[in-house]
Formats: C-alpha cells, sequence, structure tokens
C-alpha cells in the first residue's frame, strides 16, 4: 500500500464483495477504504489465473445488479 494512504483498521466500514471466475466463488468482507485494483492481483494468485496467456483480454469488473 502506498504511503501516503492511510492502513485500512479493523474499525473502518466493510464492504461484501463476491469474486466469480468459472465455477469458483469466494465472498470477501474489505474494508471500504480498499481500491479494488489493489486487492484483484492477490484474488488471481489464489484462483490460479495470475497467467499472461489467460489474462491476455484482462479482466471486468462488474456490480451485481448491471
Amino acid at each position: 500500500m502506498p504511503a501516503n494512504q492511510p492502513s485500512p483498521s479493523a474499525s473502518s466500514p466493510r464492504v461484501a464483495i463476491t469474486v466469480v471466475y468459472g465455477k469458483r466463488s469466494a465472498k470477501l468482507n474489505v474494508p471500504s477504504t480498499l481500491p479494488v485494483a489493489e486487492l484483484l492481483p492477490d484474488i488471481a494468485k489464489k484462483l490460479g489465473v495470475f497467467d499472461p496467456t489467460l489474462v491476455y483480454a484482462g479482466y471486468r469488473l462488474t456490480r451485481d445488479d448491471e
């Protein structure tokens, strides 16, 4: 995390997100002050999809109501 941003604390407001890839999904409860872009590399690694041959077209962030 960049030095100029405060560290998200356990007492900060939280937001629930669900990550879906293929048939896999994970529900996360993360600090609302944490940019999703900071989470994506770790999420992709844990799903085993952080591979240049898989991400040539990129990924898309969508909302449930779209």
